[in-house]
């Protein structure tokens, strides 16, 4: 598995063909506690309580328990999730996604690749993938004793790629994208949530575009209460990407429809 995802991660740091990918990755990760109240005598004090999970979609934007274009695993704060899905459609078309999660760093990222040639793509070229802690049923993502706070530390990673189909079918001509990012939500931290994220995208009659952005990333969740409180909220990395598709005939049936009503809107304001 984890040759699965360094593979994939080279793949997408020199992409081969035309296509879309991206990663995003939290490493370096700290967990260091701050004494929010030095003179309450009272030591800092941490319980790790919450899970890693991690999701990889192909050819779609939603999960299901029945999907089988989508994968899901979780881990206790210890412990290692990882998922990775390859999958060749008949045309050759390479996909991917990807993701990881452990105290060490989250990484999630995919590759939709496209062939000159093209193919019968549907409305579902995408891929999507994220890695995060968040709480579970039941159980916050921390406790932390009495004035005390905990500060998340990383250096984030960020990267994406669109390598556009050339000379594509007149039904093919829009835009590609792929997106890279990560975020920290939750109403314990101080300040804002943040949800930071880069775009590349690109088009048949333009270059390609690559993205990249790298820094370091600082958050204080805090329990300033006078007593042990439980820490609720969710972070991680997140990555993603879209190819141009045919739409399905139910999405041209909506489109008439809609033309239809505009037409017989503007004849009733003529007469």
């Amino acid at each position: 598995m984890k040759f699965l995802v360094i593979a994939a991660a080279a793949a997408l740091a020199a992409p081969a063909m035309a296509g879309v990918g991206s990663s995003a990755s939290l490493t370096g990760l700290r967990f260091d506690l701050v004494d929010l109240d030095t003179g309450d005598s009272v030591a800092p004090g941490i319980s790790f309580t919450g899970v890693s999970h991690v999701q990889a979609l192909l050819t779609r934007h939603y999960c299901t328990s029945t999907s089988p274009n989508c994968e899901n695993d979780y881990a206790d704060f210890n412990g290692l999730s990882s998922v990775a899905m390859q999958n060749d459609d008949p045309n050759g078309i390479p996909k991917t996604a990807f993701a990881m999660a452990s105290q060490a760093g989250l990484f999630a990222g995919g590759t939709f690749g496209s062939t000159d040639s093209g193919g019968a793509r549907t409305n579902s070229d995408e891929y999507r993938a994220y890695a995060r802690f968040q709480g579970r049923p039941g159980m916050p993502l921390f406790q932390l004793t009495a004035h005390t706070g905990v500060r998340i530390t990383a250096q984030y990673t960020l990267d994406a790629w669109v390598d556009p189909w050339r000379n594509p079918p007149r039904e093919f001509r829009r835009q590609e994208d792929s997106k890279a990012g990560f975020f920290f939500d939750s109403k314990f931290m101080e300040g804002d949530p943040i949800r930071h994220e880069i775009t590349a995208f690109s088009d048949w009659i333009s270059p390609p575009n690559y993205q990249h952005e790298t820094g370091q990333i600082s958050v204080l969740l805090r329990n300033d209460k006078d007593h042990m409180a439980t820490i609720w909220g969710k972070w991680g990395a997140v990555a993603g990407g879209t190819l141009p598709s045919i739409p399905e005939p139910s999405t041209y049936a909506l489109m008439l429809a809609g033309l239809g009503v505009l037409g017989v809107a503007a004849k009733r304001r003529r007469s």
